[in-house]
């Protein structure tokens, strides 16, 4: 073979290697273009912060709060209009309290507290002497005796949303009166004319009322506090009307 030929030969292999290598080298480059290009499938991992604030996880909680009869008082007013020319007579007394009221306390995340009434049972923890007298007729006694008197459910449609300033508010709340007043006629004419007799106390169910009061905790102690809580009914007494109203001021208590 002459030189010119061999000279010819080698720069026709070398050309063919040039374009081999420069072709492995694209096929190899192309994967790594087309792993780059694909988007990234793993989840993304949001950042914390230190100065991510956290709120109040909401919860439910039933509480059964104890009423605290040291505090919790009501007065019961009668009036006494009896048929003829008697003309009517008012009486009152007061009695303590016992009892106790279930709450449901809604808390939402950015706690904000709703209540809802479940329960309430209430008595008269001390007795109640009502007298009513006319002057040469004689006289009439209206008594209760101890845990005698029951104030309980009968329905709490409503919820209410305590308030910033620890106000609640139960609309259109209605119950149920239980109870026996021993009454007893005393005189000429009053001592016939009634006698003495049992009176049903019963109310299947008051009229709608709105209670408001408020919700506070001091030193690990929450309190709710009904001040003004009015039931209104009226009774007949051997024909006679006798007017009933209950206004209890109530402390219900819970550690």
């Amino acid at each position: 073979m002459s030189k010119t030929s061999l000279t010819s030969a080698l720069f026709s292999i070398t050309a063919m290697l040039s374009i081999l290598l420069c072709a492995s080298c694209s096929w190899q480059k192309k994967p790594t273009q087309l792993i780059s290009s694909k988007p990234n499938l793993l989840p993304h991992t949001p950042s914390t912060s230190s100065a991510t604030i956290k709120s109040p996880i909401a919860k439910t909680e039933i509480w059964q709060m104890t009423v605290d009869s040291t505090q919790s008082r009501a007065k019961v007013d009668l009036m006494l209009n009896p048929t003829g020319p008697m003309g009517a007579k008012p009486s009152h007394d007061t009695c303590s309290l016992s009892g106790m009221i279930k709450l449901q306390v809604d808390t939402t995340s950015n706690g904000e507290q709703t209540l809802t009434l479940l329960d309430v049972k209430l008595k008269n923890k001390t007795a109640m002497h009502m007298p009513f007298s006319w002057p040469f007729l004689g006289a009439i006694s209206v008594d209760i005796p101890v845990r005698n008197l029951s104030i309980y459910r009968h329905s709490f449609p409503n919820k209410a949303l305590v308030s910033k300033s620890s106000r609640v508010s139960f609309q259109s709340t209605r119950f149920k009166v239980g109870g026996i007043a021993n009454v007893v006629g005393s005189g000429f004419i009053l001592s016939q004319a009634v006698g003495q007799r049992d009176v049903n106390l019963t109310i299947k169910k008051t009229e709608a009322i709105n209670i408001t009061g408020t919700l506070t905790k001091v030193n690990g102690v929450t309190t709710l506090h009904i001040p003004r809580a009015i039931l209104n009914d009226s009774f007949n007494l051997a024909g006679n009307i006798l007017d009933l109203k209950f206004t209890g001021n109530i402390y219900a208590t819970k550690n």
